[in-house]
């Protein structure tokens, strides 16, 4: 072994060591700082249907979007796409044939998901209806809603599916939770 003459005496190195000359420590890599999400607010309504969907955006109390029909699956990637975009994304459709499973889903990816009373949607009562209209209209209403009128729409009570755990033909009238509508 070699000794090389050093300032320090007690310092000897290797001539052949194959390990690495040790500099000053190196700074570690900083994180990319974290930008707080774009939008305060997003509220997306749906008109919901067996193959596809109605969609309205409305970002941060502005006007409602154009109303965009999407496939479930896109559907779920946009969601996804918008939660990353806002503090809080609410949505909300109104309760029909499909079930709950579009509810459960959105939960899941972390949206503040309302499902509604089916009612008449159209506001001048003309006799025409359609999907952009009724999705523009829950846009409306879920707006009103989230700002206090809570009587814009009905809430459905959810979860029956997880409540009750026997098959759905062993279920009898008394097992259904109790509406009172007051009627």
């Amino acid at each position: 072994m070699k000794r090389h003459s050093n300032s320090s005496p007690s310092l000897s190195v290797a001539s052949e060591s194959p390990l690495p000359v040790l500099t000053a420590v190196d700074p570690l890599p900083e994180a990319p700082p974290t930008q707080p999400p774009p939008y305060r607010q997003i509220k997306l309504a749906l008109d919901v249907h067996a193959g596809d969907l109605m969609g309205v955006r409305r970002v941060d109390g502005g006007k409602p979007q154009p109303p965009q029909k999407m496939s479930y699956d896109n559907f779920l990637r946009w969601v996804v796409k918008q939660k990353s975009q806002a503090k809080e994304v609410f949505s909300c459709s109104e309760a029909g044939p499909t079930g709950y499973w579009l509810h459960r889903k959105l939960i899941e990816r972390g949206i503040v998901n309302y499902v509604v009373g089916p009612t008449c949607l159209e506001v001048c009562r003309s006799g025409i209806t359609n999907d952009k209209s009724d999705a523009l209209e829950l846009a409306t209403r879920l707006d009103r809603y989230l700002a206090g009128n809570h009587k814009s729409f009905s809430i459905r009570s959810l979860g029956i599916s997880q409540r009750v755990s026997k098959p759905q033909s062993a279920r009898t009238t008394r097992d259904l939770p109790r509406f009172n509508f007051g009627h």
